[in-house]
């Protein structure tokens, strides 16, 4: 595992409190895989838009996937799918 291949799943709970922390976890898989600060900022601001919009679901956790195959970052949030190239 290193910046060109990684994965990383987590479950949060469906509340509003832990966006921040999904949105840190976002800026830090694009800074690992070597990504631009700027585009780092944009990317996890909609990863985190897109946990908000789970939030209101039912069920228990968001599953969360943070990978990279030697391609771009990709966040799956609750199977949808938000990429960056790096």
């Amino acid at each position: 595992m290193d910046g060109s291949t990684f994965e990383f799943e987590v479950a949060m709970p469906r509340d509003a409190r832990f966006a921040e922390a999904v949105r840190r976890l976002a800026l830090q898989a694009v800074s690992y895989a070597g990504g631009a600060a700027g585009d780092a900022e944009a990317f996890a601001a909609s990863v985190e838009q897109a946990f908000q919009t789970c939030v209101s679901g039912s069920g228990g956790n968001v599953a969360l996937t943070f990978r990279r195959a030697a391609g771009p970052v990709e966040v799956v949030i609750d199977g949808r799918v938000l990429s960056l190239a790096v």
